[in-house]
C-alpha cells in the first residue's frame, strides 16, 4: 500500500524542472474517508500534504513505529515554487510490508 501511495507521488511530480531534497514547511492534512476497496482488501485511506519549500526531513507519523497491514498511506509533496523538483532520499529504515500470500497489496 506504501508502494502504491510513493507511486502515486512519483508520477505526480515527474513534470518538474529544478531539485529540493525534502520539506521545511509541513502542512499535514489527514483524509478520513470511507473504506475503500482496492485489490480485493478494504482499506481505510489516510492522506498527508506537505508543502515543500528547503531542504528537510520527512517522517512518518508514527515513526519509528509500523503501520497496521493493508493500510494506505498517501503523501502529496507539492514544492511552494512552480517548476521545481522534489528530489526524494530513503534510508535503510524505509520498507514495505511483506507480501501476504506472496501477494503485494
Amino acid at each position: 500500500m506504501l508502494l502504491f501511495g510513493l507511486l502515486l507521488l512519483i508520477c505526480a511530480l515527474a513534470g518538474q524542472r529544478h531539485a529540493t531534497q525534502a520539506e521545511s514547511n509541513l502542512s499535514s492534512k489527514f483524509q478520513f474517508s470511507n473504506n475503500k476497496e482496492q485489490n480485493g482488501v478494504q482499506d481505510p485511506q489516510h492522506e498527508r500534504l506537505i508543502t515543500v519549500s528547503t531542504n528537510g526531513s520527512i517522517h512518518s507519523p508514527k515513526f519509528p513505529h509500523t503501520y497496521p497491514r493493508n493500510m494506505v498511506l498517501v503523501w502529496r509533496l507539492v514544492a511552494v515554487e512552480e517548476n521545481v523538483w522534489i528530489q526524494l532520499t530513503f534510508d535503510e529504515r524505509f520498507g514495505l510490508e511483506e507480501p501476504e500470500d506472496d501477494i503485494c497489496k
